[in-house]
């Protein structure tokens, strides 16, 4: 296999699952939408450093700064416990499926716990989606359309990728 194959095939699902979880009101969503065996989570730290320099543009006023600090150190924790989860899922993953007789019970089990963990994360990530809304209310109407085109940029990237990445059909 070679590398560009090999990193379309991995980059397939990722870009996939960032289209569908990434938004600025649900930043910890990116890693639930990564797949299993991806090792690294660049796109999380290259958004986390997007937010920071959206941030910067904003010139936000100190009451703005201070909720704007609260949804981002609640983002970075789920972002940091979902990366934890997800290592543990895989290493379970890999321990389970790389068995030589796996039982349709701990198949259950092992699928069983990935859905408790998605539906857990589905449910912190709306709090903190409510965290950034209230971030987004608290913006003036000029700000406001900056953070809108940063995010436009953004998923415009992300959907550059998927074109680019997502048109192999092997």
């Amino acid at each position: 296999m070679t590398l560009l194959s090999s990193t379309k095939n991995r980059t397939k699902p990722f870009i996939l699952g960032v289209l569908l979880g990434c938004s600025i009101t649900s930043i910890g969503g990116v890693y639930a939408a990564l797949p299993m065996l991806n090792q690294q989570f660049p796109m999380i730290e290259r958004m986390m450093s997007k937010m920071d320099s959206v941030k910067q543009q904003l010139n936000l006023s100190s009451s703005q700064q201070l909720v704007w600090q609260r949804a981002a150190e609640a983002s970075q924790q789920l972002a940091s416990a979902t990366k934890s989860d997800l290592t543990a899922l895989r290493s379970e993953g890999q321990r389970v499926l790389s068995k030589r007789n796996t039982s349709s019970s701990e198949l259950r089990q092992f699928f069983t716990q990935l859905d408790t963990k998605r539906d857990a994360n589905i449910a912190e990530r709306r709090v903190i989606r409510e965290q950034w809304l209230t971030v987004y209310d608290q913006l003036t109407p000029e700000q406001q359309l900056q953070l809108r085109i940063a995010i436009k940029d953004e998923f415009g990237r992300a959907e550059r990728l998927h074109q680019r990445f997502g048109n192999d059909k092997s």
